[in-house]
């Protein structure tokens, strides 16, 4: 018999959660485009381990190693997307609030709080806070659906692919 979990268990895993589906995303976006550049390169041109890399190691750069952020990847995606397979661009505010916010609580009771600050925009000293959620378990669960929905889109595209 399992033991329930508790409040702050919920929470970690649903988190881990929500990141583990955003890396997926990108991954699946990533390789998608992949696809339809080797479809466009001559044969033989797209060959990719990524197991076994070392760090020092250089790789040709394509669409799984360059450095298009999430955003861009988004973007190249629904150009060629049919209907049902476009990615929802705002996903990125999600991806870019858990990788750069702060999250904090100051009654351990209480769910935690996500706060994400703009850049400094020359405001004297002052920047613009641009997010504010309180991370319920609804709120989470609500973040992980929003982020399997979009896999599952990507993945629509990616079984007409034949990826």
């Amino acid at each position: 018999m399992t033991t329930p979990l508790q409040p702050d268990e919920k929470h970690a895993l649903l988190i881990g959660k929500i990141v583990s589906n955003l890396l997926s995303l990108e991954f699946l976006l990533r390789a998608i485009q992949a696809k339809t550049e080797a479809d466009a390169a001559p044969p033989g041109t797209f060959k990719h381990n990524l197991s076994g890399l070392k760090v020092g190691d250089s790789v040709p750069v394509d669409a799984l190693t360059n450095y298009d952020q999430l955003r861009d990847l988004i973007r190249k995606h629904n150009v060629q997307a049919r209907a049902g397979e476009e990615v929802p661009e705002d996903i990125v505010k999600l991806r870019d609030a858990l990788a750069h916010g702060r999250v904090s609580t100051t009654d351990p009771a209480k769910p935690l709080e996500l706060v994400k600050f703009g850049p400094d925009k020359g405001k004297k000293g002052f920047v613009d806070v641009v997010i504010v959620e309180t991370m319920t378990e609804s709120w989470l669960d609500a973040q992980k659906e929003r982020t399997k929905e979009a896999i599952n889109r990507a993945l629509t595209c990616a079984r007409r692919l034949r990826i």
